[in-house]
C-alpha cells in the first residue's frame, strides 16, 4: 500500500556468499553424492553454497599471480583492489567498507579470489540457465494456457475431496475417483506434518486434497464388497468449539451489484453533493479561500489513539495477513492491510477485497485505499463502513509507482491540492470511523509542497492523524529519508503526525521520537527485513536472533499462510509464491552476532559473509535459487510447474 515494499534490494554487485576458509578442508572430503534430505540440513555446506545474482565486470581485475608488472617487475597495481560497486579491497583480497557498507567483522567477510573463483561458475550456470528459460512472450503465454488447462484437468472435486459423494457427477468437470487422483500426486514431502487447519478447526475442507493431510485421512474397506472409502476425519468437539478468527468479507449478492453497478451509495453521494459546493469556491477563485466549518460534521463512531504507537505500514505484497500476524506476535501497535484500489473495490473484485481481510490479533487495523476523486473516495468509504470492522481508514498519497501517479492517484495527489482536499473532505464526512492521510515531501526536493499545500490544511479537513514519508516521488527509496522536513511539517499542526523513513534501530527509533516531533512511527522495509524490530525498539536491545530461530519463523508464517490460502497444491503454491517474496528480503539482515558497529542502517548495503552455521549462510544469499531452497526446506519441494520472479522492482 505504501509500497514500501516495492523495491528490488540491489546486492552488491558480483558478491555471494561462501563458507569460512577453515571449513575447506571438511567441504572438499564431503562426497559428491551428498544430498540435502527434504525437510533437513543435511548436505548444505557446498552443495548450497550461494552463487552470484548480479555480475560485475572483472575484466582488468586479474588474479595477483597474473597481475601486470612494470619493468622493475613488480606489482604495477595500486595497492587497494577495486570494482564497479565501489567496494575496495585491501592487499589481503578482504572488503574494506565504508560506511555505506554494514560493518561485519572479518572474521565473517569473504575474500575476493573466493568470490571471483564462485564467480565463474554462476556466470556458465546463468548464461546456460538464460539459453534453456529464452521464451517469446507468445511460447510464455501459450505455456501458461496449457498450466492452467492440465491443473483444471488433474483437480479433484472438492465434495469427493472431502470424503462425500458429488450430487453432480455428469457436470462436474473434476475428477472424483480419489483413489485414481491420489496415484497421479506426488507423495506428502512431510507424511509426519500436521495440517494446521485441522490442528485449529477441527475439520479441513481440502480433505485428500491436503498436502499435509497425514491426520485427518483415512482409508476404510468394505469387509464384504472390498470397496475402499476414502474418508476425511472431524473432530467434532473441535469443530464445534471453532470461531472464526478473520472478517471483512464482502458478500455474494453485494458484489453481483457491484459487478453489476446496481449498487447505491445514497450517503456518500449526498456528503460528496455538501463537500463538493464548499469548496467549489476555491475552484472558480483562488483567491478566496473556502470555509472548512461549513463541512458536514465527523459521525465517527469510535476513536483511535494514534500516539505513542509502532505501525506496520501498509506493504504491497508482502504485507499479507501471515506476515501482519507475524509483526503483532513482536509487539506491532497498530496493522494496516495492503494498499487497496477504489476502483477495484467499487466492482467487487474479490481479489482486492482479500486485502482487507482482518485477523483477531490485529487489534487495532486500519485499511488504506487509493483514489483520486472524490465520489470514488466517498463511495469506496461507504461500502467499508459496512461491510467490513476496520478501525480506520487511510488515503494513500505517498505511493511513488508510475502506474498510480500518472492517474492522478498516490504521490499524484501531491500535485492536486484542490482535488486532494475534495477527496480528504468527502471521506471524512462519509466516514463513520476516523480517516488518515499518508504523504510525501512532493515529486522532488526541488519544490516540496507537503508543507505549504498540506499539513496546515489536514485539522480543517477533518482528519485523525498524518503520516508523512521523508522521501519525494522521484527519490522513491534512494537516498536516506529527511526527517528534518517530517519535523519542519510537524509542527504546523496540531495532529498526531506519524513518522516513516528508513527505522532500522532501536537507538534510531528513540531518536526519532524524542528530537523529530512526530507522535509515532512507521515501520516499512525495517519491518519486513527483521519483524522483530517492534521487540527491539520497546525492549531497547538488540536481538541477536539465532538463524535457527529465523527458520522457526518461516515455518509459522508457513502454517499461518496455510490457514489463510489453503493447504491443497494451490494454496501452498500461495504460501510459497508469498515467503519467496518475504525471503527477498529478509536475506538482508546481518546477524548482530556478526557485526562490529552499530547502528546499522536500511540502506547500508551488506558485504557477502559466511554465517555462525550453513543455515545462516544460506539464509544470507541473494539468490533466487537459495531462496528456493530455503521455501522447500519449510514447505517440500516445488511442483516442477512453479517459477517465481521478484515482483517489486524499485531499487532501494
Amino acid at each position: 500500500g505504501d509500497m514500501e515494499s516495492e523495491m528490488n534490494v540491489d546486492p552488491p554487485a558480483g558478491e555471494e556468499s561462501l563458507e569460512r576458509p577453515e571449513k575447506r578442508r571438511k567441504i572438499e572430503e564431503t562426497p559428491d553424492d551428498a544430498e540435502a534430505t527434504p525437510g533437513t540440513l543435511g548436505g548444505l555446506e557446498r552443495g548450497n553454497a550461494m552463487e552470484v545474482e548480479r555480475q560485475y565486470d572483472s575484466g582488468g581485475e586479474e588474479d595477483a599471480t597474473d597481475a601486470p608488472k612494470d619493468a622493475a617487475g613488480t606489482d604495477s597495481r595500486p595497492s587497494e583492489l577495486q570494482d564497479r560497486s565501489g567496494l575496495q579491497w585491501d592487499d589481503d583480497g578482504y572488503p574494506i567498507l565504508t560506511e555505506n557498507w554494514a560493518g561485519v567483522k572479518k572474521e565473517f567477510l569473504v575474500t575476493k579470489p573466493q568470490l571471483l573463483a564462485m564467480q565463474n561458475q554462476a556466470t556458465s550456470e546463468a548464461n546456460k540457465n538464460n539459453q534453456d528459460k529464452k521464451l517469446s512472450k507468445r511460447q510464455e503465454r501459450k505455456q501458461r494456457i496449457q498450466k492452467t488447462e492440465i491443473e483444471n484437468a488433474n483437480k479433484l472435486c472438492p465434495i469427493a475431496a472431502d470424503g462425500r459423494d458429488c450430487p453432480y457427477p455428469e457436470k462436474c468437470k473434476f475428477q472424483h475417483n480419489v483413489g485414481d487422483w491420489l496415484a497421479q500426486q506426488d507423495p506428502l514431502a512431510f507424511p509426519d506434518h500436521k495440517c494446521p487447519i485441522f490442528e485449529k478447526r477441527g475439520h479441513c475442507n481440502f480433505g485428500w486434497a491436503c498436502r499435509v493431510r497425514s491426520h485427518h485421512t483415512k482409508i476404510e474397506t468394505d469387509p464384504v464388497t472390498g470397496v475402499q472409502k476414502y474418508l476425511n476425519i472431524t473432530i467434532p468437539e473441535v469443530q464445534a468449539a471453532y470461531k472464526k478468527d478473520t472478517s471483512n468479507v464482502l458478500p455474494h449478492d453485494t458484489a453481483m451489484l457491484l459487478r453489476k453497478k446496481k449498487h447505491v451509495w445514497p450517503r456518500a453521494d449526498a456528503k460528496v453533493k455538501e463537500v463538493l459546493q464548499v469548496l467549489k469556491t476555491k475552484r472558480d477563485s483562488s483567491a478566496i479561500a473556502p470555509d472548512y466549518e461549513k463541512l458536514p460534521p465527523r459521525e465517527w463512531k469510535k476513536q483511535v489513539d494514534f500516539r505513542g504507537k509502532l505501525i506496520l505500514a501498509p506493504l504491497t505484497t508482502v504485507g499479507n495477513l501471515p506476515f501482519r500476524r507475524i509483526c503483532k506476535s513482536f509487539g506491532a501497535d497498530i496493522t494496516i492491510g495492503e494498499m487497496a484500489l477504489c476502483s477495484n473495490l467499487l466492482q467487487g473484485k474479490a481479489s482486492e477485497w482479500a486485502l482487507t481481510r482482518r485477523h483477531e490479533c490485529e487489534d487495532v487495523f486500519g485499511i488504506q485505499i487509493a483514489g483520486n476523486f472524490a465520489d470514488m473516495t466517498a463511495r469506496t468509504v461507504e461500502l467499508l463502513n459496512h461491510y467490513t470492522d476496520a478501525d480506520f481508514i487511510d488515503l494513500n498519497s505517498g505511493c511513488p509507482i508510475d502506474m498510480l501517479y500518472n492517474n492522478g492517484m498516490g504521490c499524484g495527489l501531491m500535485n492536486r491540492p484542490q482535488r486532494m482536499a475534495e477527496a480528504v473532505c468527502a471521506m471524512t464526512a462519509t466516514s463513520t470511523v476516523p480517516v488518515t492521510l499518508k504523504i510525501r515531501a512532493g515529486r522532488d526536493w526541488s519544490a516540496p509542497v507537503a508543507h505549504s499545500e498540506v499539513v496546515p490544511n489536514v485539522e480543517k479537513w477533518g482528519l485523525a492523524a498524518l503520516t508523512i514519508h521523508g522521501r519525494t516521488k522521484n527519490q522513491h527509496y534512494k537516498s536516506e529519508a529527511h526527517w528534518d522536513y517530517i519535523q519542519q511539517c510537524a509542527k504546523l499542526t496540531n495532529l498526531p503526525v506519524i513518522g516513516n523513513g528508513d527505522i532500522f534501530d532501536f537507538e534510531e527509533a528513540i531518536q526519532r521520537l524524542e528530537t523529530s516531533g512526530v507522535s509515532s512511527l512507521m515501520l516499512a522495509r525495517g519491518a519486513i527485513i527483521k519483524p522483530w524490530l517492534f521487540t527491539e525498539i520497546k525492549e531497547r536491545r538488540r536481538w541477536d536472533i539465532s538463524a535457527k530461530e529465523r527458520f522457526e519463523l518461516l515455518q509459522k508464517y508457513a502454517n499461518w499462510g496455510m490457514e489463510h490460502w489453503g493447504s491443497d497444491s494451490q494454496g501452498l503454491d500461495r504460501v510459497r509464491f508469498f515467503l519467496l517474496n518475504w525471503l527477498s528480503f529478509l536475506h538482508r539482515y546481518v546477524p548482530v552476532g556478526l557485526l562490529e558497529r552499530f547502528p546499522i542502517k536500511i540502506n547500508q548495503r551488506p558485504p557477502t559473509f559466511v554465517g555462525r552455521d550453513d543455515l545462516e549462510t544460506l539464509m544470507a544469499s541473494p539468490k533466487i535459487d537459495d531462496w528456493m531452497k530455503i521455501a522447500e526446506l519449510v514447505l517440500g519441494p516445488a511442483p516442477k510447474t512453479f517459477t517465481f520472479e521478484v515482483k517489486h522492482q524499485a531499487n532501494a
